[in-house]
């Protein structure tokens, strides 16, 4: 038998001491057919499909009007809105997706569709809504106590790094 192997993503990093890597096989042969009929049974992918369309049919038009929009309609505080309301509904459609392999999703998949303008409608809002949030949090900072500041500092440090690491990872997708 012989040893498996790590990706080359691993290898590469010199990170293949710190992961665990876990890899399944099945060592019979199953027809495309028959991986359908269990993706089929196991999750209701027409409801999923359902709630993209949804999505889709609700942030379509307001992609429009963003390319239409001058920089005097969107507003650090409008685009943080719909920042907000964007990834809040986008959300609750992924969280019910089972994140198939494009190979066993059905043909005219919508969720791609919805990824990318989800992304999109992100990125021509992110930039003024991250203006906002700094400019709350810096005026916030003013009205807070030494002991609140504190406590808050980790959390604001926190959420900067979570902010760079989630673009680094948007930017590395929309490339690939």
């Amino acid at each position: 038998m012989r040893k498996p192997t790590s990706p080359p993503c691993l290898a590469s990093s010199n990170a293949s001491e710190q992961v665990i890597y876990f890899r399944a096989d099945y060592p019979y042969n199953r027809s495309e057919q028959t991986l359908r009929q269990m993706v089929a049974n196991c999750w209701s992918l027409s409801e999923v499909a359902g709630y993209y369309h949804e999505f889709i049919v609700s942030f379509r038009p307001l992609m429009a009007l963003l390319r239409e929009a001058d920089e005097q309609e969107l507003t650090p505080l409008r685009c943080f809105q719909i920042k907000l309301l964007l990834i809040h509904f986008f959300r609750r459609v992924v969280l019910k997706d089972p994140l198939l392999p494009d190979a066993l999703l059905p043909a005219q998949w919508e969720g791609q569709i919805a990824r990318n303008l989800c992304i999109n409608i992100y990125q021509r809002v992110d930039r003024a809504a991250t203006e906002y949030v700094s400019a709350f949090g810096r005026n916030l900072h003013r009205h807070l106590t030494c002991t609140q500041c504190r406590l808050l500092s980790p959390l604001w440090r926190t959420a900067a790094r979570s902010h760079y690491i989630l673009r680094s990872l948007r930017y590395a997708r929309v490339s690939d």
